[in-house]
């Protein structure tokens, strides 16, 4: 049995790493790379790689995940992320199929997070989806015991700015308003490039549909990631959906205040895509 370790970045994933080399099993690991990571992000994995003594298969499509969502003519949310299925999903399932269908996938999930588990084991069909910190019950500080203090490896650095994950800089469409409010706050060069990226994107996307329209071939996609809101705030007891732009004016101006403690969820190799 070889043991398939998704490395994302994460303390999480870097502790099943970890926990796959001491268990005795052969194990591979990889890194999906969106193109868009922080870059401590790529010094924690050279750590990670050189404590184990093994290299982590890097696995990258190229573009990054504006680029997908204008390919796609659909601009990814909380419900729908068409980057995670085409940056992650895809090329993970391209090299796990050169391994049996019987070998796991181990993917960087706590105890408590069962109901993640199970939603990704729909979408890996007979391939098992297992989690060793989840299997030996790992809280998050023996989790970071294990990484930092036993390995000896420094946290990335995106988890000391207050962010709860370390995927695309903290810019992932399934985030909530508080951690697109800390991305501006903390950095506030990343939330530019992304902020003209998202207004490239929205623009690209009307000039597609356009001329389908013009040549009566457009299908449009529904739902709110189209007009390029992705960010969800309330106001005035009614949900709206923000692009970035709008909601760095919104909260510069102080007409909104978001409410930190929404965060979001990370959903990559788990929720169903488009």
């Amino acid at each position: 049995m070889t043991l398939i370790v998704s490395v994302s970045g994460g303390l999480a994933s870097a502790a099943n790493a970890i926990l796959a080399a001491r268990s005795g099993e052969s194990y591979v690991m990889f890194f999906a790379d969106t193109t868009e990571e922080d870059a401590d992000l790529h010094r924690f994995l050279v750590d990670i790689e050189r404590y184990l003594g093994q290299q982590i298969i890097r696995l990258k499509d190229g573009r990054d995940t504006w680029d997908v969502f204008v390919d796609e003519e659909y601009i990814g949310n909380s419900r729908v992320a068409p980057c995670s299925r085409i940056l992650k999903t895809v090329p993970v399932q391209r090299m796990a199929s050169l391994f049996p269908i019987s070998d796991p996938l181990i993917l960087g999930m706590s105890y408590d997070e069962e109901e993640r588990i199970v939603r990704a084991q729909k979408n890996w069909g007979d391939r098992p989806v297992r989690s060793l910190i989840a299997e030996q019950r790992l809280s998050g500080a023996a989790v970071k015991a294990l990484v930092c203090d036993d390995a000896g490896i420094k946290q990335p650095r995106i988890y000391d700015m207050g962010f709860p994950h370390n995927n695309c800089s903290g810019k992932c469409p399934r985030a909530g308003q508080g951690q697109f409010a800390r991305l501006l706050d903390m950095t506030p060069d990343v939330y530019a490039h992304h902020e003209q990226r998202n207004e490239w994107a929205r623009a690209e996307i009307m000039k597609r549909a356009i001329l389908k329209i013009a040549a009566g071939t457009y299908r449009g996609k529904s739902g709110v990631g189209s007009s390029g809101g992705f960010i969800r705030v309330q106001r005035n007891g009614k949900t709206e959906y923000l692009h970035m732009k709008e909601f760095r004016e919104r909260v510069q101006s102080g007409e909104l205040i978001p409410a930190r403690y929404e965060m979001g969820g990370c959903g990559c190799f788990v929720d169903d895509e488009l």
